[in-house]
């Protein structure tokens, strides 16, 4: 389709910046699908202003994107994709986790959308 970026090319290349050495790097790579999957078609000709803006989807923040349902929404889907299997009865035991497991989500969310940026500027 012309005046829009390959979804499919833009997650590869997202994908290959987020690298899978851990768990939370693969975890972040799985993030990247989901908000370009969820955004597309993705525009081309965007600055990075417009593009995370485009990604966010109305959400003000990927904190609020995180905290309003817009990703996973269960504590015990967000502890498997983020925290090795070593660390997951831990994390899901400590105090406030439902909380805890929605802020590490912001944070993997906001290292997708950074990896999608990059390569959002290297294929247009």
């Amino acid at each position: 389709m012309k005046g829009y970026v390959d979804a499919k090319k833009l997650i590869s290349a997202a994908k290959e910046l987020a690298g899978t050495r851990s768990t939370w790097t693969r975890g972040v790579g799985a993030y990247v699908e989901d908000i370009v999957v969820a955004a597309a078609p993705i525009p081309a000709g965007l600055t990075t202003t417009e593009l995370e803006e485009h990604l966010l989807r109305g959400a003000s923040s990927w904190q609020r994107y995180s905290t309003g349902g817009c990703a996973l929404v269960y504590t015990g889907a967000i502890v498997d994709r983020l925290v090795p299997p070593s660390g997951r009865a831990r994390a899901l035991r400590r105090n406030g986790a439902g909380e805890l497991a929605i802020e590490d989500q912001a944070r993997a969310l906001y290292q997708a959308c950074r990896c999608v940026v990059r390569a959002y500027l290297r294929t247009i």
